[in-house]
């Protein structure tokens, strides 16, 4: 066991050292743009109020309240509600994907019409959490953000324009260090696979009770593991 350990810390070391000499990918406006100083939010706390009502509330600045200490406590298990516009200068419809954070239990994108009503869009089967918009040209274009997070140690909600092409790249720079957890739990996975077939091979032969309690923990262990690496990076 301790052989094994000892294998995990040096593979996580080596991890590290490579992910500190990788190459940095630079955002550009061009690539991604962060709209929170022009987007505003509403916490319903409680009320439920009907989404046609939530549209007239007082709305608070994004960038400035998401600052606030005890903001993700606030807004854990509760819906809340972000309104943006966004002005296509461009003689020809723009395509973004919108990106408000993680992790989301659920959320719906309203497109709101100059007569200020509220046409549901589609997101269902979004797992990914980047919504496809389209922004007609020399329009401006207002939306309202319905959602509400699971409670965690790394919330994060934030309003932010991605072109299609940076997609990928924002994606690999977001999940990197997820990937280097991953990397590492299947290692482990594969480690503790090979010691359910040794204690249990010794079990066989010995019918020693301990090698049939240490073969289950360990099995129960892979299973832990394996599925937390494995799911990582996994929002569906």
């Amino acid at each position: 066991m301790k052989k094994i350990i000892l294998t995990a810390l040096i593979f996580l070391c080596l991890n590290q050292a490579w992910s500190q000499v990788a190459i940095e990918l630079t955002d550009t406006v061009i690539n991604t743009l962060h709209i929170e100083k022009n987007s505003s939010i509403y916490i319903d706390s409680g009320e439920e109020l009907p989404i046609a009502t939530i549209i007239t509330r007082p709305f608070l600045p994004l960038d400035s309240i998401i600052e606030q200490p005890g903001f993700y406590r606030t807004t854990a298990e509760k819906t809340f509600y972000v309104k943006f516009s966004i002005h296509n200068t461009k003689a020809a419809p723009v395509l973004y994907y919108y990106y408000p954070g993680k992790p989301y239990k659920q959320f719906q994108l309203f497109n709101i019409a100059p007569d200020g009503q509220l046409q549901k869009m589609v997101t269902s089967g979004l797992w990914s959490g980047f919504i496809p918009l389209q922004i007609p040209a020399g329009k401006t274009t207002s939306f309202l953000l319905q959602a509400s997070q699971f409670y965690t140690s790394f919330n994060q909600v934030q309003s932010t324009l991605i072109s299609p092409g940076h997609l990928p790249a924002f994606k690999n720079k977001m999940y990197r260090w997820m990937n280097e957890k991953k990397t590492a739990g299947i290692l482990l996975s594969g480690m503790l696979l090979m010691m359910i077939i040794v204690t249990f091979l010794n079990y066989l032969v010995t019918k020693k009770i301990e090698f049939l309690y240490n073969c289950l923990y360990s099995l129960c262990m892979f299973f832990l593991i394996f599925l937390t690496a494995y799911l990582n990076a996994k929002p569906g």
